[in-house]
């Protein structure tokens, strides 16, 4: 409740369709109704392969909404987690209360609980558990699942095993069982990577090529203090528990331990901030050495560490905090600003999904295209702007048939409409239809007036269909 308060999601945006609230839900609801869907757009493409939840929504037919609280509960399991190891380390109540609120002040929940259908809260959950549980099973069942929630589980692997081996170390773990969990982890984990291989051998993986050359592309242009600010609010005040880690580990290990441990964690933060755009959330895979640090930290103010975690939880919550992106940067306001916000209007939602639309259709990917515009329909039956947008993509996949009826709709809708029978006569011009695009050019004519901005196309065009036939 304290992090809702000072940290809430823009939770009146979500009603929008180019934010990034939003910008892949719509896909990852394809997903549920059919996981195996190809996504071709470049904002899901990267959930071609995270197949976990859709799977199991699609097996179990969860509904919409259904599907959708799943990482809210994913926080829920994250926190209680924590508290779990708190526990078990000695911590008091109320250090464990203080501690899980200082950790959900990070991008894991801000992502899980303000961007829809984002499972940050699970691949950390399950980042947790390989860490810290003893439980063969439970290690083993987070290393088959989690790689499909988000491939960056794979890439945390080091940092994982360095916070597990200092983690056995401090709870005084049976000698052999580092020996022990580490082939489970690796052959575990394996069954993700050789399925991603055999695809990437065989041509079928159709993200890993298209990914990387848009990627290598765009990621010359970062600057460097959006990377610096990534750093930060990828962690925040929670940074100085990463640091404490690294210091135990110095005064604890040989010095080649401590630096290929550093070593890991030095390469999986520079990694976070190059492998994607989102590169706050990226950080997340040094969220276990966060709460690894915390819990060793104990050690150094033991008579005042509950202060020490309060001014923690109290700095954190005054510190501002923000979705650091590449290129953009959405800040994170506190629940009484966000209360006050105002909703898009039913205008400005129509407009964004048409815009959202359109940028997928350009890309190729017109089953997306086309849910975003049955979407835009349902917000307003009355506008005849979706009706035309919905049968542009119709008209352009051939289906001129279902166009046509909802060009028909438009007209109804608002007879006088120029445009409503300009886009009819463009499309029955296209589909060799000349009578009905003759006719419908010359009703555009008369509708639009003398300063319509498509009257001379529209004369262009009647023109063309109007001349004589050259000898």
């Amino acid at each position: 409740m304290l992090v809702i308060l000072c940290f809430a999601p823009r939770f009146k945006l979500w009603q929008s369709f180019d934010l990034p609230e939003v910008d892949r839900y719509y896909d990852t609801l394809r997903q549920l109704e059919n996981p195996f869907e190809d996504i071709t757009n470049h904002v899901s493409r990267v959930n071609q392969w995270r197949l976990f939840f859709p799977f199991v929504g699609n097996l179990t037919g969860l509904s919409e909404w259904q599907f959708t609280t799943i990482p809210f509960l994913g926080c829920i399991a994250t926190l209680f987690y924590i508290v779990i190891l708190c526990q078990r380390a000695g911590m008091p109540i109320r250090d464990s209360l203080l501690l899980s609120t200082l950790l959900a002040m990070s991008p894991w929940y801000f992502v899980s609980t303000g961007w829809l259908a984002y499972f940050d809260s699970w691949v950390v959950f399950f980042m947790l558990v390989a860490a810290f549980s003893q439980n063969r099973i439970a290690v083993v069942t987070a290393c088959l699942i989690a790689p499909w929630i988000d491939e960056r589980f794979v890439l945390a692997l080091p940092v994982l095993l360095v916070v597990r081996a200092t983690w056995n170390d401090r709870i005084k773990a049976h000698p052999g069982a580092m020996s022990t969990m580490i082939p489970l982890i690796g052959i575990a984990t394996s069954v993700y990577l050789v399925i991603r291989l055999i695809a990437l051998a065989t041509g079928t993986d159709p993200v890993a090529h298209t990914y990387a050359r848009e990627h290598l592309a765009l990621i010359q242009s970062i600057p460097i203090t959006n990377l610096l600010w990534g750093v930060w609010f990828g962690h925040r005040i929670a940074w100085l528990f990463c640091i404490y880690f690294l210091y135990h580990c110095f005064k604890t290990y040989r010095r080649a331990t401590f630096a290929v441990y550093s070593l890991a964690i030095l390469l999986t933060t520079v990694g976070a901030l190059v492998i994607a755009g989102d590169m706050h959330r990226s950080l997340e895979m040094l969220f276990p050495v966060c709460l690894a640090g915390a819990l060793l930290s104990r050690d150094l103010l033991p008579s005042r560490f509950t202060y020490a975690l309060a001014a923690a939880v109290v700095l954190s919550a005054i510190l501002p905090a923000r979705h650091q992106l590449w290129q953009e940067s959405y800040p994170i306001h506190s629940l009484a600003y966000e209360l006050q916000r105002e909703r898009p209007s039913t205008s400005e939602r129509v407009h964004a999904g048409i815009g959202r639309s359109s940028h997928m259709a350009a890309e190729g990917d017109f089953a997306g295209a086309m849910l975003i515009a049955n979407k835009v329909l349902e917000i307003d039956q009355r506008a005849i702007e979706p009706r035309l947008h919905r049968a542009q993509l119709l008209a352009s996949t051939g289906n001129f048939d279902l166009a046509e009826q909802d060009l028909v709709a438009a007209s109804e809708l608002n007879p006088s409409s120029a445009d409503a029978a300009f886009f009819y006569g463009s499309m029955a011009l296209q589909h060799g239809r000349y009578a009905t695009a003759l006719a419908k050019f010359q009703e555009a004519l008369r509708l639009g007036g003398e300063d319509w901005p498509n009257r001379a196309d529209c004369q262009a065009a009647v023109h063309l269909l109007t001349r004589p036939p050259e000898e």
